[in-house]
């Protein structure tokens, strides 16, 4: 299809073209142009010119009246904003069309149909004054979607030309500094891809939070993309690392499972072009992810794709026809917040200096803490009851609310994901935002003193009350590299990304003790001696636990939570023997009637093995070794996974006389030989606690067998040596190293009463 004067097809637009056509539908062309060959799906379409817009307001003499209303005009009385953004809107959809461009619409409407007798499109805005280095303009405009027939397509492109006049979009340019006169708007035509049947999202080539860009973050929803862009929905989410994605390897690093409680379909019953409706989604599909893991990953391919080629971070929006099954980007524009801050500027770290009673907790945006009163609006009409310095507390954001959202020290909704409007533009304001709470606007009331918190990882907190609090500069410049080799363990798994940004050679996970005493604020020990401890003590632990957010406090034995998780039916009155082998400590227990009966602990496990064979290979070979390098021998050829048979592996070391770098050849023999006093002792325990077990236990675990669970239950020779020492059927659980875990996660489950054993 040939362009016209007022009228260009996608494929013929480039980035060059932003002020012919606008951000939107420039880098869409762009897409469809240049990107298709490397395998990304764009939907067809066309866009009218700036030129077309402008010629459309100058003909009936709508640009002197608008610029003469808006002269005037004090864009922070909201009242009277929304007033004039009206009459100016209604002046737009009510005048006619050039003949020119109505002639060449018609035309390109025709060549988008092809031979089909009607298509479904979305009409989306797209201005020459938009996704530019320092404002993003980002939903400021309208888009409608499932437009069925030419006349719609009309009406819909009047309403997206009148949009440029909506409140926010006026009160926007104002603040950046846009005279009004020069932004200019386009309309794209596009095809609708039926993710009303399938599903849609928002992705980003970077971690919108901290700023990390090594991942892809992805969000994904049922229904129509507009939900999640709204936030009317709270999406799931997933996590890419893209080195892991270059290197072939299994790069989902996180997900987390969205309530996705409403979708947006095309409502076929409507002949109006805004054929589309609210449903709620099948509880069984709530619980579901809306992609799977090869999608996932497809889409984070695109992201890397388009990233590449546009050279900086993007905000992507994409969808997936539920017809075809495949996915297919929709738009794709610079991330405009994140990416412009520089590790040498200035940075605030707001840090909290106290706790408070825990109200409602979402999804942090931002690393700020805002307090002050609450102003609850249910919508448009409430905006001027929001005062400088009050917290913003509704269902979801409207764009329009722009004007006001700017006088709030902090954000609270009930549903949104961190793509989610409320989320971009409090980000752009650069105040606190906790989306996504479910209740707010339940638990929270008018003119309460609340603090909101989004400086302690994802989880953000609204306390009860004006916490303290205090904001320090911090200007690290370019950290050089340090010369040695430096490996941080962080107790908040949540602030991994932001961490990265300090020169290292990786981010792991300290211990578990550690992760907990972060996010309640006391050592397990002092959970798991609760009953024994001290009323003073016990009411502070009482107080931290509450204060972290928890209603309750159940405490689960580790070797109770194996069995669980090993899938032993412990409710029974039968007896059943765990061996947990875990980096600290081996427990050895017989449980029944869901506690223990019998229980040891013994320090013997995972460290203690690693220490063991750097003795031995001392003794053995005159060779000096590293515990890391003795772990892995104890995981390569020391365990009964993935090898089973006799396997050998090349050692590096020194040489324990001379010092001189020396190699030798292990094999999975000798590492038994070098664990085989640990294993002695484990298997001592083992006898041991059988023999306190009481008669009657003692015969259901000679039928059931003794079940191995932990990383040390992996070591070569121990289910046999455990078998010739008591005469039991001895096996390992599946995949032992997570059992603790599962088993916690499913006690949790049953003791909040949603799973039923």
């Amino acid at each position: 299809m040939q362009q016209g004067r007022f009228v260009i097809p996608f494929s013929k637009l480039r980035m060059s073209d932003v002020e012919i056509v606008g951000g939107k539908n420039a880098s869409l062309g762009e897409l469809l142009s240049q990107l298709t060959e490397a395998g990304i799906r764009v939907p067809d379409g066309f866009a009218t010119t700036a030129e077309a817009f402008r010629v459309f307001l100058k003909e009936g003499g709508l640009d002197k009246r608008i610029e003469e209303r808006l002269k005037t005009l004090d864009v922070d009385d909201v009242k009277e904003l929304a007033k004039a953004g009206a009459e100016i809107r209604q002046w737009i959809e009510e005048a006619p069309f050039p003949a020119q461009l109505e002639k060449e619409i018609r035309e390109h409407y025709e060549w988008l149909k092809g031979d089909q007798e009607q298509i479904s499109v979305a009409v989306r805005s797209s201005a020459t004054a938009e996704d530019l280095p320092d404002a993003s303009f980002a939903g400021q405009q309208e888009t409608f979607l499932n437009v069925v027939g030419i006349d719609q397509v009309f009406a819909r492109m009047k309403e997206v030309f009148a949009s440029l006049y909506n409140d926010r979009a006026i009160s926007y340019r104002v603040h950046k500094g846009f005279d009004h006169s020069v932004v200019a708007l386009s309309a794209g035509v596009q095809r609708m891809v039926r993710s009303d049947k399938g599903c849609a999202g928002v992705m980003f080539t970077m971690d919108t939070e901290s700023g990390f860009d090594q991942v892809v973050f992805i969000t994904a929803s049922y229904g129509l993309g507009e939900t999640v862009v709204q936030g009317a929905v709270n999406p799931d989410e997933y996590f890419v690392h893209k080195p892991m994605l270059e290197q072939g390897n299994f790069p989902i690093i996180r997900k987390v499972l969205g309530s996705k409680k409403i979708e947006m379909v095309f409502d076929t019953d409507k002949a109006s072009g805004r054929s589309v409706k609210v449903v709620d989604v099948p509880e069984a599909e709530r619980k579901k992810f809306a992609l799977n893991d090869n999608e996932i990953i497809e889409l984070a391919k695109y992201a890397r794709i388009i990233e590449k080629h546009y050279g900086r971070p993007m905000d992507i929006e994409w969808g997936k026809d539920g017809i075809d099954g495949k996915l297919y980007i929709l738009q794709a524009r610079p991330e405009t917040v994140k990416s412009r801050q520089k590790s040498q500027d200035v940075q605030e770290k707001f840090v909290l200096l106290g706790k408070g009673e825990v109200l409602v907790t979402g999804r942090a945006i931002g690393q700020k803490i805002g307090s002050g009163k609450v102003k609850i609006v249910d919508g448009p009409e409430q905006m001027h009851l929001v005062q400088e310095g009050d917290i913003l507390v509704t269902d979801m954001t409207d764009p329009n609310w722009e004007p006001v959202m700017k006088k709030a020290s902090a954000i609270v909704t009930n549903r949104g994901g961190r793509t989610c409007h409320a989320a971009i533009i409090a980000r752009e304001l650069g105040i606190a935002a906790v989306v996504g709470c479910g209740n707010a606007t339940e638990i929270l009331k008018d003119d309460q003193e609340v603090t909101v918190s989004c400086a302690e990882g994802d989880t953000g907190y609204i306390y009860n009350g004006l916490v303290p609090y205090e904001i320090k500069e911090v200007k690290q410049g370019e950290l050089p590299e340090c010369p040695v080799k430096i490996m941080m363990n962080v107790g908040n798994p949540q602030l991994a990304f932001e961490f990265q940004s300090i020169p290292n050679k990786g981010v792991g996970l300290a211990r578990l003790e550690f992760i907990i005493n972060n996010n309640i604020g006391i050592h397990p020990k002092a959970c798991l001696d609760y009953p024994n401890l001290p009323e003073d003590l016990k009411k502070a632990v009482e107080e931290a636990t509450f204060a972290a957010g928890a209603r309750e406090v159940h405490l689960i034995e580790e070797p109770v939570a194996a069995a669980i998780g090993a899938g032993i039916d412990i409710s029974k009155p039968c007896g059943n023997m765990i061996v947990d082998i875990g980096g600290g400590t081996a427990d050895i227990a017989v449980i029944s009637l869901g506690g223990t009966v019998v229980n040891t602990s013994i320090k013997v496990a995972g460290d203690d093995f690693d220490e063991a064979i750097v003795r031995y290979m001392r003794k053995k070979h005159n060779l000096l070794i590293g515990e890391r390098t003795a772990e892995d021998i104890k995981i390569k050829i020391g365990t009964t996974y993935p090898l089973a048979e006799e396997e050998k592996m090349e050692v590096r070391g020194r040489n324990l006389v001379t010092g001189l770098p020396k190699t030798v050849t292990v094999t999975s023999s000798e590492t038994e030989e070098a664990l085989r006093e640990c294993t002695g002792q484990i298997v001592e325990a083992v006898v041991s606690v059988l023999e306190q077990t009481p008669p009657e236990l003692s015969a259901d675990i000679l039928d059931r067998g003794i079940v191995l669970t932990g990383g040390g239950s992996l070591l070569r020779g121990l289910e046999e040596l455990i078998e010739e020492k008591t005469g039991i059927n001895t096996m390992t659980a599946e995949d032992p190293m997570k059992v603790v875990a599962i088993g916690t996660g499913e006690f949790v489950e049953f003791m909040s009463g949603r799973k039923d054993y």
